[in-house]
């Protein structure tokens, strides 16, 4: 993330207490959850009917990150599982990644296709439980299918045709 045109950086999770290791991600999470509920205001301030997507949601750091800071973030701030899935989205659709199934257009300078498939599983298994949770496979059919089967459950969520 650029701040002021310097780059901030993640701090290396080695040389960290474990408290210091839980204040990172937690933080972040705050971070999110206020965006999340500032979108969520305006939206609710419009007169247009809005639809508000996120490209993540908190509990993604249940995936990325080791499940004692994830279980100490949870003890510190008192928040829940139910409370950081299931109530803070109406829908979830997690679309895997390419990684998984069409590796061939797979490309990544942060993740090898092994640790994206980790990630990736690590991700549904933080979303998996969630009422309205829909995983989109890759198929032969293309990344555009994927992105119109996502409208198509979209459209279908708020009642549309």
């Amino acid at each position: 993330m650029k701040k002021g045109g310097a780059l901030i950086k993640a701090p290396k999770q080695s040389k960290l207490t474990f408290a210091e290791a839980a204040k990172y991600p937690k933080n972040l999470m705050h971070l999110q959850m206020d965006l999340e509920d500032i979108f969520t205001k305006i939206a609710q301030t419009s007169s247009q009917h809005t639809i508000i997507l996120f490209d993540s949601g908190v509990m993604d750091g249940a995936a990325y990150n080791d499940g004692n800071i994830w279980q100490a973030i949870l003890d510190e701030t008192g928040w829940s599982t139910i409370q950081l899935r299931d109530r803070r989205y109406e829908a979830v659709i997690h679309l895997v990644t390419a990684a998984d199934g069409a590796e061939e257009v797979y490309s990544s300078e942060k993740y090898t296709a092994e640790k994206a498939r980790e990630i990736d599983k690590r991700l549904i298994d933080a979303w998996v439980g969630h009422p309205s949770f829909d995983l989109v496979k890759n198929r032969k059919k293309g990344f555009n299918n994927k992105i119109d089967y996502c409208l198509k459950k979209v459209l279908s969520i708020i009642g549309m045709p």
